[in-house]
């Protein structure tokens, strides 16, 4: 086996590149013969030195399958092979994931991880606001940042408007949208981005809605990633741009905030 790897503390990720060969015999092997596939990966681990506890195979930023070992023992527990049997091409990426207490759901469009605009690996500490410069949909948004057209390195997380919210990257992978370059300790490198989308549009409540659902949105992804509402953020703290100009203009930072805390 030939992985892209990342190591960090005591776990080892596996990333497999869902358009390559060697992705397409990945998977066949984990629909047909789970132990064995869990022999080589276990493996491959062993033959880079990795001595942590947890591996994490991820496909197209998607993890699919988890490996703990045991504490007492080399044997292992597997914790998570369900997506592995509804993972057969590269639609599938295009996933809907039901957040139940807030009654949003999130479509998943990836990029792919070798299109410049697939960052790298983090663990993000803030979350980052913007409101688009044009009135597209969220994913008309997200469709741009696939296009050959679009040769552009920057990217974000999530594209929100007032029907849809679509996700272009995990939130596990940086990516390029806050304006303040690739540093370690920079916000690109730290937060996840969202996008509020029909920023321009000429009906109010239109993008009064969209902002509801990108608070909706960030109460969730504050949950998920244990960030403190200090650390919401809007895209001029990282490079002072004038955005989100649409909370800016009709009614304040501090308003969109209290709409995220009303929601935890």
């Amino acid at each position: 086996m030939d992985f892209d790897y990342l190591i960090k503390g005591k776990e080892l990720f596996m990333f497999v590149d869902f358009d390559s060969e060697l992705s397409k015999e990945f998977l066949s092997s984990a629909k047909s013969n789970i132990n064995n596939l869990n022999k080589e990966i276990i493996d491959f681990s062993r033959k880079i030195g990795f001595d942590g506890k947890i591996i994490k195979v991820v496909v197209q930023g998607v993890v699919i399958m988890t490996i703990t070992f045991s504490a007492e023992s080399s044997n292992v527990d597997i914790d998570d092979t369900k997506t592995l049997n509804n993972i057969s091409s590269a639609d599938d990426t295009k996933k809907v994931t039901p957040i139940s207490f807030i009654d949003i759901d999130i479509n998943k469009y990836y990029l792919s991880n070798d299109s410049g605009k697939f960052g790298m690996y983090m663990n993000p500490s803030y979350i980052m606001i913007h409101n688009t410069a044009n009135s597209a949909s969220s994913y008309n948004e997200i469709k741009y940042l696939h296009s050959l057209q679009n040769r552009s390195t920057t990217s974000f997380h999530f594209a929100v408007d007032d029907e849809e919210i679509w996700q272009a990257l995990p939130t596990s992978i940086n990516g390029w949208h806050a304006g303040d370059g690739k540093d370690v300790f920079s916000y690109n490198r730290n937060s996840i981005g969202v996008e509020i989308a029909k920023s321009t549009a000429h009906n109010d409540l239109m993008k009064d809605n969209a902002i509801e659902n990108a608070a909706k949105l960030t109460a969730y992804l504050m949950i998920e990633n244990d960030n403190p509402i200090e650390n919401v953020i809007a895209h001029n703290d990282a490079s002072g741009k004038y955005c989100p100009h649409d909370i800016y203009d009709r009614y304040g930072w501090d308003n969109f905030i209290e709409r995220v805390v009303s929601y935890l």
